[in-house]
């Protein structure tokens, strides 16, 4: 029984109970139980106490806006809430996430081969070529990526996962995607599925709103690029990393 080693939890705001009755509907095809977590809302009036300002805006010249940083508070909320369950190993979604029909059979698979992954994500913001690293069954595959995909519509994670990506984000500077993938830092196995089993659905809006660049001037572009120097060198240093051991292997 998939449901005694997998906790779901669905991140939503608890005003939406449009977004919810649709996920409602899709668990109960499935014949799975789903947890709704209420999104985290920050305050209009103060920054989260975790937000690293500063660096923030030296880094990406704009603030992370309010449902971004709602975003990151929920991720880490949800870790954290399944770190005191007894499960093994937990599913997040967001409101947001349209299942495919083979969604709970491509979970139990995932689920006999876990010992290989910590973090695997079920949908993906951009298409990126990688490296196959296990066969899920006859059409899926797990996927290393040099170049992540992004987006946190829908991953599932184990409980070393959970602690590491605690233990990563306790500062808040990028968004909760961009720090989920920086995998140099919290060295977790993090693949992606491919094909994908969810998708973000058509039938609603991102409550996030877009990540618009702000126009900078030359001096601030220049100095934004001397502060993410020393974040392209480690990712760099790992993407070299992960590519000799994929020639090696």
């Amino acid at each position: 029984n998939i449901e005694s080693i997998m906790i779901y939890y669905c991140i939503s705001l608890a005003s939406e109970t449009g977004r919810r009755s649709y996920i409602n509907e899709q668990f109960a095809h499935h014949r799975l139980n789903v947890i709704f977590f209420d999104a985290v809302c920050p305050s209009k009036n103060q920054f989260p106490g975790i937000y690293q300002q500063k660096d923030r805006l030296n880094l990406y010249g704009r603030d992370l806006s309010r449902g971004e940083m709602g975003c990151y508070l929920s991720h880490q909320a949800v870790w954290a809430a399944f770190l005191q369950t007894d499960e093994n190993h937990c599913c997040v979604l967001e409101d947001d996430s349209e299942l495919a029909e083979n969604f709970a059979s491509i979970l139990t698979q995932l689920l006999d081969i876990h010992s290989c992954w910590d973090l695997v994500r079920l949908a993906g913001t951009f298409p990126r070529k990688g490296r196959t690293i296990a066969q899920v069954n006859n059409k899926h595959q797990l996927v290393e990526y040099l170049e992540q995909p992004r987006g946190t519509l829908a991953y599932i994670i184990n409980r070393k996962a959970a602690t590491a990506l605690l233990k990563h984000t306790e500062k808040m500077t990028h968004a909760i995607d961009d720090s989920i993938d920086q995998i140099w830092g919290h060295q977790l196995r993090t693949y992606g599925l491919e094909p994908y089993t969810v998708k973000e659905s058509s039938q609603f809006q991102s409550s996030i709103g877009c990540r618009k660049r702000p126009k900078l001037s030359k001096f601030s572009k220049l100095k934004r690029e001397l502060y993410k120097s020393k974040y392209s060198v480690k990712k760099k240093l790992w993407q070299c990393k992960t590519w000799l051991r994929w020639m090696l292997t």
